[in-house]
């Protein structure tokens, strides 16, 4: 099935990064839409399409039960229990990594920042396999001589090795 349908930006907030959109189609009522603006590299028309209130609109159209006011019951249900549990091994060393990843990232980030360039995509895709190679090193190395004497990194110790790495 297809919906088609028009849009037009009716505003723009630069300093909030948001846009309002308003999006038409004959067959259904208008939205109106905030929207974030569309990066650098990145197109309006992903942006819009991205936005686009077509299951809201499918949604209205779909036929409902006749319910009604004053029904009541009860009823039993299957919850999950929340309570934190300690990460094994295997997914605390994924949660470091990912941590890892974010300070990496962040750091390029601010590095690109403090030279104002505007990354691309493949810039950032780049710099995630440099990631990749970066703490494949350092696990090789894991027993570095610091100050004469054997020194295996930590995950704490990573960020101010990525860091130093990207100065």
């Amino acid at each position: 099935m297809k919906i088609d349908y028009t849009y037009d930006i009716t505003s723009v907030d630069k300093e909030a990064h948001t846009m309002e959109i308003i999006y038409s189609s004959p067959d259904y009522d208008d939205i109106h839409v905030s929207a974030r603006l569309p990066y650098k590299g990145e197109s309006l028309e992903d942006i819009v399409r991205n936005y686009n209130p077509a299951d809201f609109w499918l949604e209205q159209k779909t036929p409902v039960e006749d319910v009604a006011v004053g029904t009541k019951g009860e009823q039993e249900v299957e919850v999950r229990d929340y309570s934190p549990t300690p990460p094994t091994p295997e997914e605390q060393t994924k949660l470091d990594y990912e941590s890892l990843m974010f300070t990496f990232r962040a750091a390029v980030y601010l590095k690109d920042a403090q030279l104002q360039t505007a990354m691309t995509q493949d810039t950032m895709y780049a710099l995630d396999a440099y990631f990749i190679d970066l703490v494949q090193e350092i696990s090789k190395t894991a027993n570095a001589v610091q100050n004469n004497q054997v020194y295996t990194p930590t995950m704490p110790d990573l960020p101010q090795i990525i860091f130093k790495a990207i100065e």
